[in-house]
């Protein structure tokens, strides 16, 4: 709204030889649902190494040519500093990273970059403007309009996260996170190549190219509906009812947390999701009723430490009986990078706070 309030709206609708509207009172609302839109896009393709960084680069770019043909140089300043910066980020970035901006660098790309693409359709005096900023950014707007879409099929809050993003797909089809991000990059780069031409074309001539760009970033999409070539059911995966056996494993084991009505019951279930996101161990200690202590241990292998690199958390757990909370001590391998293993964290410990303890039936909450 701030922004909207300096004058960064979208007032008029205007495609050369085609359209012409003035946009009104309605330029508030619209504008607010791009630029919100937008960031909220950016922050959840930021999954692998390198993606955000990557896209946004790329859109940075389209945005800095948009504004030096327009003579519009501030703009283009402004977009030439973002672009030197996320260039130097995604140098350490890139996979395998050892730097990660987290979901405040992000949300702030996808303000910054939606709002200069308000800038360039206003300045250009085009749509175009708006559209070649945004097949640049396709990826992550087709991505959260088929999460949306996906969630809603399955009668779930389009706002509870999962793990059937475009990038966790390309990642399920036997991909590496560094070939990933490629094609992503090679897949918004030919939309915007595409795109490009757009500003050379008048009429219908725009739109035809406009929905080459967005073929184009289908093909990324499409890409990752192919099975893995080590997939066991060989099944093709849809973009909106992924199939079960491509549910993340914290959806498979909810209807057994709901099952469990005591304390083993409960461990049990806790060690089958441990087991199938690939932890290396688990373990607990847990204060009997008569004062001793016993700590209860699930491990991979035997070795839960081997010769691979390992996070460890301690994660709280609630129960109804007096005293501090337990504490479940995890250990992640990094398979990946840092920064996966660091979510598989995060989702493990959103679990137990789901499904703790105190929500276990009031009789033999703990044996």
């Amino acid at each position: 709204m701030a922004a909207c309030a300096g004058g960064i709206r979208l007032e008029t609708l205007h495609l050369p030889g085609l359209l012409w509207l003035e946009l009104g009172w309605a330029s508030w609302p619209i504008t607010i649902f791009w630029i919100v839109g937008l960031t909220n896009a950016m922050n959840l393709i930021d999954g692998t190494d390198g993606l955000a960084a990557g896209v946004s680069a790329i859109a940075c770019g389209v945005i800095l040519a948009l504004s030096v043909a327009a003579g519009q140089f501030v703009l283009a300043l402004l977009a030439l500093v973002l672009l030197g910066s996320l260039s130097g980020f995604l140098a350490f970035n890139f996979p395998p990273a050892r730097i990660f901006m987290g979901d405040c660098g992000a949300m702030f790309l996808g303000f910054v970059l939606s709002a200069f693409s308000v800038l360039c359709a206003k300045q250009t005096g085009s749509t175009v403007g708006l559209m070649l900023p945004g097949l640049a950014m396709g990826v992550p707007i087709l991505d959260t309009l088929f999460s949306i879409l996906r969630r809603l099929w399955n009668h779930r809050s389009p706002f509870r996260p999962d793990c059937a993003h475009v990038h966790h797909r390309l990642l399920g089809t036997g991909l590496s996170q560094r070939r990933a991000a490629l094609l992503v990059y090679a897949a918004t780069i030919l939309a915007v190549a595409v795109g490009a031409f757009m500003l050379r074309t008048r009429g219908s001539g725009t739109l035809c190219l406009a929905g080459s760009g967005v073929v184009a970033l289908l093909l990324v999409f499409l890409r990752a509906e192919q099975p893995s070539p080590d997939s066991a059911s060989g099944r093709r995966c849809t973009l909106f009812c992924p199939p079960s056996g491509a549910q993340p494993v914290l959806e498979q084991w909810l209807p057994h947390f709901r099952e469990a009505r005591t304390f083993d019951s409960w461990w049990n279930v806790m060690c089958d999701v441990a087991d199938g996101m690939g932890f290396a161990q688990l373990s607990l200690p847990v204060t009997n009723r008569n004062g001793s202590v016993r700590k209860l241990l699930w491990r991979r292998n035997g070795d839960p430490h081997g010769h691979r690199q390992m996070v460890r958390s301690v994660t709280l757990v609630r129960h109804s009986r007096p005293g501090p909370p337990l504490e479940i001590e995890v250990y992640v391998p990094v398979s990946e990078s840092l920064e996966s293993a660091g979510r598989q964290v995060a989702r493990f410990g959103e679990m137990i706070e789901q499904h703790s303890l105190a929500d276990l039936p009031s009789r033999r909450k703990i044996a």
